[in-house]
């Protein structure tokens, strides 16, 4: 029996079918440290490497047939608006999921989480969000500083990122890290959604402005990020650096195809019009509007 198992395990191709069934995280951190030859086979198989999300699967992307990287989201839950409660596989998809720091530090608050967390080289950056790979954010940034009290509802900019290879979550975490304040995140949704169930106060034109928004990143399987940027302290604590190993962001202008600011004009009677102007003659220059808005404090207010 015992020569009889030995000649199994010696099959690569009986080794790939096996890890196939066994659970992602299993993969990355048992399996691979058995040996060198179990560590290339889950490292070389174009099967296992799609189960573990380095590589895009091939089916065609839809609301219902998308999968979130449930690996990564276990250890990140808010990232992924995903709530784990009892057994790991029971699990919701809030529509939307708010981060800030203190969020953030209930999911890595663990030193030790945190120190595998942010090893320069974790496999877990190069993994995509979902498979099939979502490939664009759409990012709205409101500002207390420039918020017209009549149009608060209204981000002051709306930019388009696109990643043509798919979204990695190393860049996701990245971008979320490098800016400040608080995010609200949308993914597109699982069930088919119409503009008539978005529900917000404000005017008739902002409100059909919100849906037509949250509609087209849909349209476009696109994650919406939701950047509210207010008073912060300036020695918050916890620190974003506890959890995040600084990066320049100017390194995602590539990836910017469209920074749009809001323009306010006020019109007769007291009124006011506004409109979204295209920024910046060249990625580079759009990027630098794009920081400016999403990482620039708002100054203490003078009572």
């Amino acid at each position: 029996m015992s020569a009889a198992r030995n000649r199994v395990l010696d099959i690569n191709e009986l080794l790939q079918e096996i890890f196939f069934w066994v659970e992602n995280r299993d993969v990355l951190i048992n399996v691979q440290g058995v040996c060198k030859r179990w560590q290339k086979i889950a490292t070389r198989s174009p099967k296992l490497q799609k189960k573990l999300f380095f590589l895009r699967s091939t089916h065609p992307f839809t609301m219902s047939r998308y999968t979130k990287n449930r690996t990564v989201a276990f250890v990140v839950q808010s990232f992924f608006n995903m709530v784990f409660s009892g057994p790991e596989r029971y699990r919701h998809h809030p529509e939307i999921s708010c981060l800030v720091l203190d969020k953030i530090h209930t999911h890595l608050g663990d030193d030790n989480i945190r120190r595998m967390w942010l090893r320069r080289n974790a496999s877990w950056r190069k993994m995509f969000v979902s498979q099939p790979p979502i490939k664009e954010i759409h990012w709205h940034v409101s500002r207390e500083d420039q918020e017209d009290s009549r149009l608060r509802l209204l981000p002051a900019a709306v930019a388009v990122f696109k990643f043509p290879d798919g979204l990695r979550i190393g860049d996701f975490y990245d971008l979320i890290l490098g800016t400040i304040c608080r995010h609200d995140i949308r993914w597109p949704t699982m069930e088919l959604w119409r503009k008539q169930r978005f529900e917000e106060s404000g005017t008739q034109d902002q409100k059909e402005w919100q849906a037509d928004q949250l509609w087209k990143a849909n349209w476009n399987e696109a994650i919406l990020i939701q950047q509210r940027v207010y008073e912060e302290d300036p020695r918050p604590l916890p620190r974003r650096e506890i959890f995040w190993i600084p990066t320049d962001l100017r390194k995602y202008r590539q990836n910017l195809t469209s920074l749009k600011t809001r323009e306010v004009r006020t019109v007769a009677g007291g009124g006011v019009s506004w409109s979204y102007e295209s920024r910046g003659n060249t990625q580079a220059s759009a990027m630098e509007w794009f920081l400016r808005a999403a990482q620039n404090p708002v100054a203490p207010t003078d009572y």
